[in-house]
């Protein structure tokens, strides 16, 4: 008979063995383009401020080379009044973008940023933001965000924020699990569940308004819900076992989790408006349903279940009807989660004792792995489905450490996400949006 929270799948992996990482190139060299940025002095001390933060942005997307500034010709001052495009050329930067901050009304600070296409000397984006000086490293985190997306195409995710699981304390029984929420390089973190609870696996909606999270309260686990502006919680139904694994559907009124009860796993459906609960797969004793996750239309399900032997990808319509199997190549699937684009399912996959993070077509076809050793887990996607995040645990017994980490979909770009202290099960919110000028 199987232990009960071994059905936890998405989180509690036995992962003993030490191994270094190998990755699979699918892509050829990308080819980061120059960026030279100036922060234009003005009444405050935040244009450089922001300044390092948004180089940091740029750097660790691994899209961008940035120009030393020691090198630049024209002085900040002067950009003010005319940009000498020549001067830049000479230092091979492809765009430009300068940076001025002035103070608004009471604490507010105005920033004002212009994109230059150095090689055909025009100005391509220019924009103004404003926001409380408290603030200010969102608001250049949303800089960050709308040049990424000018010169890529793509949306940007710096300004998206992180939730995820913060682990400390030995091994074993005595470890300790607390939600916390930061940035996207680390700071402004805030604890989202109190001291002495034991809460993981949080996902949010798709427009982060609602975080689910699953919380053990006498040694029984349930799923709970968080309103993020007012911070209200509350329990998504009560079982005679324990619930777990969720995910929100597209539009935010539905949550597809896990409940486990003695020795197998389903999977409900939970209307979050009337609380309406709606079994999808049938209790079958010895049979694991796990890790639901809904499609990009919202009608249909993925989910990781072991009825034909080992555990394998299935897709079922939102009735529980229809099922159908999507991984086809061997090895244990599991954790499968669709891309904000809608068009790939990262999962992890065990062949022995190997583990790797992998990506396939939503039909199941075109599957690779970007990543592959013996500690990876747990991948998410960063909201513009370029990155995926993921947890390793690197060392070994109780002498191990548990990391956030994050790779692009070609397998290169490989960092760590900095934390204080050890960390997993990453969910990204949406990038922030504020009123433009």
């Amino acid at each position: 008979m199987r232990p009960l929270l071994s059905l936890f799948l998405c989180f509690f992996i036995s992962l003993t063995a030490e191994a270094s990482l190998r990755i699979e190139i699918r892509q050829g060299m990308v080819k980061k383009t120059p960026v030279a940025i100036v922060a234009i002095p003005g009444e405050t001390t935040f244009d450089k401020r922001m300044k390092k933060v948004i180089d940091h942005d740029f750097k660790t997307s691994g899209l961008f080379k940035l120009i030393n500034e020691k090198a630049f010709i024209q002085g900040p001052a002067s950009l003010l009044e005319k940009v000498r495009f020549a001067d830049w050329r000479v230092l091979k930067a492809q765009f430009l973008l300068t940076i001025n901050v002035s103070r608004g009304i009471f604490s507010g600070l105005e920033v004002t940023f212009k994109l230059y296409d150095v090689m055909r000397g025009q100005e391509v984006l220019s924009q103004t933001i404003k926001g409380d000086q408290e603030n200010w490293r969102r608001l250049a985190h949303i800089v960050a965000d709308k040049v990424y997306h000018r010169i890529t195409g793509e949306d940007g995710y710096f300004s998206s924020r992180i939730a995820y699981v913060k682990e400390s304390g030995p091994r074993g029984a005595k470890r300790r699990y607390r939600l916390a929420i930061m940035d996207s390089d680390g700071y402004n973190n805030q604890f989202l569940t109190e001291t002495g609870q034991t809460c993981i696996m949080p996902r949010f909606s798709k427009d982060g308004k609602k975080l689910t999270y699953v919380k053990f309260v006498n040694n029984r686990a349930h799923v709970y819900m968080i309103d993020m502006a007012t911070g209200q919680r509350r329990a998504l139904g009560y079982f005679s076992g324990v619930s777990f694994s969720s995910r929100f559907s597209p539009d935010g009124q539905f949550v597809a989790m896990s409940v486990a009860e003695r020795n197998s796993s389903h999977i409900v459906l939970i209307n979050t408006i009337t609380g309406e609960i709606k079994q999808l797969t049938p209790k079958v004793n010895g049979r694991i349903d796990v890790s639901p996750c809904f499609s990009p239309n919202g009608k249909e399900i993925y989910f990781t279940s072991d009825r034909y032997g080992q555990e394998n990808i299935y897709l079922m319509d939102l009735n529980g009807k229809n099922i159908r199997h999507i991984s086809v190549r061997g090895g244990k699937y599991s954790q499968p989660v669709i891309s904000p684009r809608g068009d790939k399912i990262a999962f992890t996959k065990q062949i022995g004792n190997r583990f790797a993070i992998g990506i396939m077509n939503l039909d199941g076809t075109d599957e690779y792995m970007i990543l592959q050793g013996n500690k990876i887990q747990d991948p998410a996607w960063t909201p513009n489905g370029r990155y995926i995040s993921f947890t390793k645990l690197k060392g070994r017994g109780v002498s191990a450490k548990t990391h956030l980490m994050m790779v692009d979909l070609t397998g290169r770009n490989l960092r760590k996400i900095p934390t204080d202290g050890e960390s997993s099960g990453a969910s990204w919110s949406p990038p922030a949006s504020v009123t433009l000028e």
